[in-house]
């Protein structure tokens, strides 16, 4: 709640014809925790009540709600993380959650018990299935309010007797009865049995205040964020209204603070040359559940900001939000533009476009194909790109491309970032290849191919390219004067380095072809299907399969 008051509270202010939105950094909450689901399973979580006010300079003024409802998950992130700081404080180990890295499970419970505590999303699967619909997390949240039951009263202790019986089937490890160590362990409870009374820890101070958002956990674990909670029977008994002033708490950050943050920034570049602060936020909990809370990856992420640890990175088309990387990062990025511009009209060996027409008279290429063909043969830069989808073709189109090269004087060569792309696209293709990473390392590559004649080099899969290997086979190219077309699509693989460079070629200037007319799909609804699901449009897609009957109910 502190949280959400210092960053999300605001209130709208007018001061002479002047209107704007001002944080006021106080708010009013009523919680309330709760510890068991419609369906009578363990299942803490809070419900927070907003008051419609706050207390500004000049009096006090209803919220301005935006920010509150824009940053919900964000909250509940805040809120996990705190409760995984406190858990670990009790002394439980924490584990990812499989679905949703920003989550967490409670090591030592086996998958089969929270399985049998979290009857309600068992049942909102179970829904998917019978319908033969493809599970979406906002349509559980819909299933989840349709499906849901009515609240019933329950005898805290008759439940509580009746789930240690329960949990008494499963072989529970002992970290998670006695997460302080057998020491504390009473006599009387064998391996994997509950001790009497509800056999939990208490914490050793009054916990913070929970977040605005609600949240909720399944047996031995908090669930992913998209999960809807189910509101409880009812409120647990000795539940009372107190005022809790929420309170920012100090924070402090350590080397192990420091290092989760190191990881998940260096986890990040490593797919992309840039970041958000919210990408930062939900990575480094994913690293540190127990170990770091939001306070402490904010203030980090600010000091590195200010000592240009992190630097502003140019943001991605379409996305307004600011954009983060690291100096080296920003160093690889900078060389591989430099050698876009320093590449262009650097190539003499251009076919003449009278010989193209002739060479491609013999195939069978459609209307794309043969404009990539001629730009690749035409195109007078030291570094060429061809982009495209799966099923457009590329393969036959490299076929009449490298023939035409091979008759008009030119080496070829096949490379690609992995063994098996580099094998079928040298066995496709009938040319001498060699995986990149192994091209840059031997000494002798230079004796592949022939040593008199200018080399082009087909890069095959470009998108699994990191970063800093297409920096170093840039310069490799300029080093042995020869070109380089990379081939691939850059939405179909994440690169396996640093920063997913075959984007950011075509977004920094190379010259490039698109191909999109596809190929493998013969039938119309089923290219519209393709299409719509490379556009990430899955609800148009799904409609044109059930149009042609292709998904039953």
């Amino acid at each position: 709640l502190a949280y959400a008051e210092s960053h999300y509270v605001q209130a709208r202010i007018t001061i002479g014809a002047a209107t704007f939105k001002q944080c006021t950094g106080n708010a009013i909450f009523a919680t309330f925790t709760h510890d068991v689901s419609r369906e009578l399973d363990p299942a803490l979580h809070t419900h927070s009540v907003v008051i419609n006010a706050t207390q500004a300079q000049s009096g006090w003024r209803s919220i301005t709600p935006e920010l509150l409802f824009q940053h919900q998950k964000k909250l509940g992130l805040v809120y996990r993380l705190d409760l995984a700081r406190e858990l670990s404080e009790l002394g439980y180990t924490l584990r990812q959650h499989e679905r949703d890295p920003t989550a967490f499970e409670i090591a030592g419970v086996p998958e089969v018990a929270i399985r049998h505590f979290s009857k309600r999303s068992e049942q909102i699967e179970s829904y998917f299935e019978q319908n033969n619909i493809a599970y979406d997390t906002t349509l559980a949240k819909k299933i989840a309010l349709l499906t849901r039951k009515a609240k019933r009263e329950v005898d805290r202790d008759e439940l509580r007797a009746i789930w240690r019986d329960e949990a008494s089937g499963f072989a529970l490890e002992a970290s998670v009865i006695y997460p302080r160590g057998r020491a504390s362990e009473p006599q009387s409870a064998g391996d994997g049995q509950l001790p009497d009374g509800d056999g939990l820890p208490r914490p050793s101070h009054t916990p913070t205040t929970p977040s605005s958002q609600d949240d909720n956990s399944e047996a031995g674990g908090v669930p992913p964020v998209d999960q809807v909670p189910d509101e409880d029977a009812s409120p647990r008994p000795d539940e009372a209204i107190r005022l809790v002033p929420p309170v920012a708490p100090t924070v402090v950050l350590t080397d192990k603070t420091r290092a989760i943050v190191s990881a998940a920034i260096a986890h990040l570049i490593e797919r992309n040359f840039g970041f958000t602060e919210k990408q930062l936020i939900e990575q480094a909990a994913s690293f540190g559940h127990g170990q770091i809370d939001v306070w402490q990856i904010e203030k980090d992420f600010a000091e590195r900001v200010g000592n240009g640890g992190v630097l502003a990175a140019k943001k991605p088309d379409g996305d307004d939000s600011a954009h983060w990387t690291t100096p080296e990062a920003k160093q690889v990025e900078s060389s591989i533009l430099a050698q876009l511009a320093a590449g262009k009209g650097e190539w003499l060996g251009v076919i003449s476009d009278v010989r193209i027409e002739t060479h491609l008279e013999k195939y069978s290429l459609n209307v794309q194909q043969t404009n990539a063909v001629r730009q690749a043969a035409l195109n007078k830069d030291r570094f060429f790109a061809i982009q495209g989808d799966p099923g457009v073709g590329k393969t036959t189109l490299l076929k009449a491309y490298k023939d035409m090269l091979l008759k008009n004087g030119f080496d070829v060569l096949a490379m690609a970032p992995s063994y098996q792309a580099m094998s079928e696209l040298s066995s496709s293709l009938k040319l001498p290849g060699m995986v990149v990473d192994r091209y840059l390392a031997d000494p002798n590559s230079h004796r592949l191919g022939s040593s008199y004649r200018k080399q082009i080099w087909l890069i095959d899969e470009a998108g699994m390219l990191g970063a800093e290997k297409v920096d170093a086979i840039m310069r490799m190219a300029e080093e042995r004067d020869a070109k380089i077309v990379f081939v691939g699509d850059h939405q179909q693989l994440e690169s396996v380095g640093a920063g997913r460079a075959f984007n950011q070629l075509l977004q920094g200037g190379v010259s490039h072809v698109v191909l999109n007319q596809r190929m493998r799909q013969k039938t119309e609804w089923l290219k519209e299907t393709v299409d719509a699901v490379m556009h990430k449009h899955y609800d148009q897609a799904l409609s044109i399969m059930r149009a042609n009957r292709r998904v039953r109910a």
